[in-house]
């Protein structure tokens, strides 16, 4: 268990690469703070980390809102009591080309690919400097 005792949030872990991350980490022993914006896919992530006897907490979060990364990164303190990898993975895609997509699809995709590293980085990494260090991943 290489990850015994840490404590990860995983932004974008209610499917996909950040699900898969999820389960990982859980399988290596970190506590895990599955972040997601869609509830339901970041508890159904949650559920099948316990059922592998892992430990998780669903947080619904967007992480373009800086009031939501902020109660993301104190829920997990809150939770676990510290706070070592930060794996940003959270992202959208444009469903169009340049020429078809709208100016709100293109700031959407931009706060959230791009807010979206550095707010979680913003607020997680002061917990991590106060806990003697850590990882931050951007996928």
């Amino acid at each position: 268990m290489r990850l015994a005792g840490k404590v990860a949030i995983i932004t974008g872990a209610g499917s996909g690469i950040g699900r898969a991350t999820a389960l990982l980490f859980a399988a290596e022993g970190a506590g895990v703070v599955v972040a997601d914006c869609a509830a339901a896919g970041a508890r159904e992530t949650v559920d099948q980390i316990r059922r592998q006897r892992g430990q998780a907490i669903a947080v619904q979060a967007d992480v373009s809102a800086a009031a939501d990364v902020q109660r993301m990164v104190e829920t997990a303190v809150a939770t676990y009591g510290r706070l070592d990898i930060l794996v940003n993975n959270a992202a959208v895609t444009i469903p169009a080309s340049v020429v078809e997509a709208s100016e709100e699809v293109w700031d959407r995709t931009m706060a959230i690919d791009l807010k979206g590293v550095f707010l979680p980085s913003k607020y997680a990494i002061p917990h991590m400097i106060a806990g003697g260090g850590g990882v931050v991943i951007n996928l």
